[in-house]
């Protein structure tokens, strides 16, 4: 069960199951839902009761707490990017990724890169955080050889092949 506890007391506030989320659960967030990623679902509770206001069941996702939103990359054809509002669970956009090579060697990989989104894979591509448009997209690992990582440092993006690290341009990707 998931417990909500009052601090000053120790006594329980209410318990929920949570059989169904997967396992290796991990709180992601506590404001202005309780937010869960389980193993087969992230799902958005209610502070007050425990209730459940949303939940779906993501391949890759990744939280921007600063914009209340939660995206979601799902690999079905045709492949799809998806932002939810954390509050609602409603979709506040959705971007076909069109073309994006399949490989299923390679996890696909969400991360926040300043007002943009960097989606890691057999290829990098980088997607405004507040519509989903593509703002660039090139070959990964490209030049850089099968061990490379993108890294995004805030506004900054860097490329590195374990030996090298090379800067780039997060709003054109070169």
């Amino acid at each position: 069960e998931l417990m909500l506890l009052n601090s000053a007391t120790g006594e329980t506030v209410w318990t929920v199951p949570r059989g169904s989320y997967g396992s290796g659960q991990t709180l992601m967030d506590v404001n202005p839902v309780i937010l869960i990623e389980g193993g087969k679902q992230i799902v958005a509770l209610n502070p007050e009761n425990g209730t459940r206001i949303w939940g779906q069941e993501p391949e890759a996702s990744l939280l921007l707490s600063d914009k209340n939103l939660v995206l979601f990359n799902r690999k079905a054809h045709p492949m799809t990017m998806s932002a939810v509002n954390v509050k609602t669970g409603g979709e506040a956009w959705k971007t076909p990724l069109e073309n994006y090579p399949g490989d299923k060697n390679t996890k696909l990989a969400l991360s926040s890169m300043g007002n943009a989104v960097l989606l890691t894979g057999p290829e990098a591509a980088a997607f405004s955080a507040s519509d989903g448009k593509l703002l660039w997209r090139i070959p990964f690992p490209g030049t850089l050889g099968p061990k490379a990582q993108a890294i995004p440092l805030g506004d900054d993006l860097y490329f590195s092949d374990g030996s090298t690290i090379t800067r780039s341009d997060p709003a054109s990707g070169k």
